[in-house]
């Protein structure tokens, strides 16, 4: 599913005249899942992947002051970001120390709840996006019905999984 990321985030660098991207990530496998999908879209428009980073879970607080040193020598348009909530805090709090004043896009709703909930906090000049995979209309309005809230990102995603399970173990 992350890949369809690839389109929106397409049209953004598009709008923004974005070409030279760094790719900051967990390395785990939803980091790896990732890059394809930033690297697929930056490539679309012409552009290229600068600098790529992949941060183990731990590690943030001792990394990431060099990977930002990276990324503000390496003359980027915009960093694509995904990971864990130390890590997030950390680089966006970092770039703050830095004036780096070129939008930090992060997958998934990390850095949303990261901000709603006080941890991060932007300034009129900061410029953070994040990236959210459309959701099927039908699904959301049921689940709306039901539930009386909105899914959270992955909900369509966990419940097409469990009902592929349920199939497999009656199938037996």
């Amino acid at each position: 599913k992350n890949i369809e990321e690839a389109g929106p985030l397409a049209d953004f660098f598009k709008a923004n005249s974005i070409k030279n991207v760094a790719i900051v990530v967990s390395n785990d496998t939803w980091g790896e899942s990732q890059i394809k999908g930033f690297t697929k879209a930056i490539e679309s428009v012409g552009g290229k992947v600068v600098m790529q980073e992949k941060i183990s879970y731990g590690s943030d607080k001792d990394v990431m002051p060099t990977v930002v040193a990276k990324i503000t020598k390496a003359n980027v348009d915009s960093v694509l970001w995904t990971g864990y909530d130390e890590a997030g805090t950390i680089l966006v709090k970092r770039l703050q120390e830095q004036n780096f004043n070129k939008p930090v896009v992060a997958a998934a709703s990390i850095m949303r709840g990261l901000v709603n909930r006080g941890l991060i906090n932007l300034r009129p000049e900061d410029r953070l996006y994040t990236i959210n995979i459309p959701m099927d209309a039908t699904f959301r309005a049921k689940y709306i019905a039901a539930y009386k809230q909105e899914p959270g990102i992955s909900a369509d995603s966990a419940y097409d999984g469990l009902k592929i399970l349920v199939k497999g173990i009656q199938a037996g």
